[in-house]
């Protein structure tokens, strides 16, 4: 299986990270259907389709040859990971728990965050999930 380049998985956590933003500044769960919807889409048919990647492809594609990369199966599950939280929160939502569901997708946009400097918690729940 093809690794993920790094700017790829960057341009992903800055999409996540932006949508967070716009939906806890305008108080519009509606970004935070959105991301669900895009990451949604990223994770059923490949990171490929995911549309901060897409976005991402033409200022990366002179050089994306020579980045540094991620392992695909682990970029997967941190997809899955943020899809879960996503629906977490959009379920919050729906439940007119406003409070709650920022909070959860504020989880996804920390730990998206803390990937982006090197703390991956998404690595360190891969290898525990992979213990058992």
């Amino acid at each position: 299986m093809k690794d993920v380049p790094i700017p790829y998985i960057r341009a992903n956590q800055t999409g996540i990270i932006a949508f967070f933003i716009l939906a806890f500044f305008e108080q519009l769960p509606l970004f935070i259907a959105i991301l669900w919807l895009i990451e949604g889409v990223g994770l059923l048919f490949g990171m490929k389709a995911n549309l901060f990647i897409l976005f991402a492809k033409p200022f990366f594609s002179q050089w994306i040859d020579r980045v540094p990369t991620q392992a695909y199966e682990l970029t997967r599950f941190d997809n899955q990971l943020t899809v879960v939280l996503l629906t977490l929160s959009f379920v919050l939502f729906e439940l007119r728990w406003a409070s709650a569901g920022y909070i959860v997708a504020g989880v996804v946009a920390g730990l998206a965050l803390l990937a982006m400097f090197g703390l991956s918690l998404g690595s360190f729940f891969y290898k525990q999930v992979k213990k058992f």
